[in-house]
């Protein structure tokens, strides 16, 4: 079992030390990427499910007289969160906190913040490195970005570009008319509005100059006028999104996209094990992670 001990932090204890440098644990929940492009939520029990219903669709014209007509209700895809836990200890020796005389060095044990927030937003990340992995399918059997998932009542829809493009005015062009003409549950053309583009920190750059240029920043564009810079659209880079670095994605306002569920927020405990004159410090979260609504996510595997 691996313990800090004098013998792990001896610099500490030396009084000609002048600073102590550490990862930064403070506001290190407000660094996080994941809340900016997941729905972050809490649950109150073992397990939440969510389940699609779609219809009646169109109403038909009543003549005078007649019957008005029956219409349908048809169930989709049914998704069941269920939390995992999350949770690290540091087990410290009292001789290690006795000889420390520096107010500075923070206890060793709140590094354990960082690691459970980044562990959080790691996890998150995993949505878009696997968005088109068949090893991981959503509640309607295909995965996050598809070129079929299916609709309740027949028929299915893509949320992915048939094409792949590289940013640029044109592929943003592609994505909006696309989300634009996603069909709700029943089939039926439901316009979404394009809210913010996910993608690699890599391509921080790119997206700076082109959603924040007044004129289009696109060779042989003269003095166009930057469209893309109109939709609005806010910029998240994903730090985690590690597998590639040249997808990209726009989130949507559709309802119940890639979501973030709280169990337990991260939590901190600590305890003395006084057979052994040690501190014990831990902390611990529950969270599940997934979408229940394709129209969440508009993908780009470029």
């Amino acid at each position: 079992m691996s313990q800090i001990n004098t013998g792990k932090i001896f610099r500490l204890l030396q009084e000609t030390l002048d600073n102590v440098i550490t990862d930064d644990t403070d506001g290190i929940q407000s660094k996080v990427v994941f809340p900016r492009y997941c729905n972050v939520q809490e649950m109150d029990g073992a397990y939440s499910d969510e389940t699609e219903i779609a219809g009646p669709g169109l109403v038909s014209e009543k003549p005078e007289g007649t019957e008005i007509a029956l219409g349908s209700v048809y169930q989709g895809m049914f998704k069941r969160y269920t939390p995992g836990t999350w949770a690290l200890k540091l087990i410290v020796t009292e001789e290690a906190i006795e000889d420390n005389k520096y107010k500075e060095a923070v206890p060793l044990a709140r590094l354990l913040k960082k690691s459970i927030w980044q562990t959080a937003d790691v996890m998150a990340a995993f949505m878009l490195i696997r968005a088109e992995n068949t090893n991981y399918l959503g509640g309607d059997g295909v995965p996050l970005a598809s070129n079929a998932h299916p609709l309740p009542a027949g028929g299915t829809y893509s949320n992915t570009m048939a094409v792949p493009m590289s940013p640029s005015n044109a592929a943003l062009m592609v994505a909006r008319a696309a989300i634009n003409t996603l069909p709700s549950l029943n089939g039926i053309r439901d316009p979404l509005v394009p809210e913010k583009v996910i993608f690699p920190i890599e391509q921080q750059s790119v997206w700076d100059i082109l959603l924040g240029s007044d004129k289009s920043p696109e060779p042989g564009s003269f003095n166009a006028i930057n469209i893309a810079k109109k939709l609005n659209l806010e910029p998240v880079a994903v730090h985690h999104w590690t597998n590639t670095q040249t997808n990209w994605a726009i989130t949507t306002d559709a309802k119940d996209g890639l979501k973030f569920k709280w169990r337990k927020r991260p939590m901190s405990r600590s305890w003395q094990d006084n057979d052994f004159t040690v501190v014990k410090y831990a902390q611990r979260a529950r969270w599940a992670t997934g979408w229940t609504n394709g129209r969440g996510l508009y993908f780009v595997g470029a």
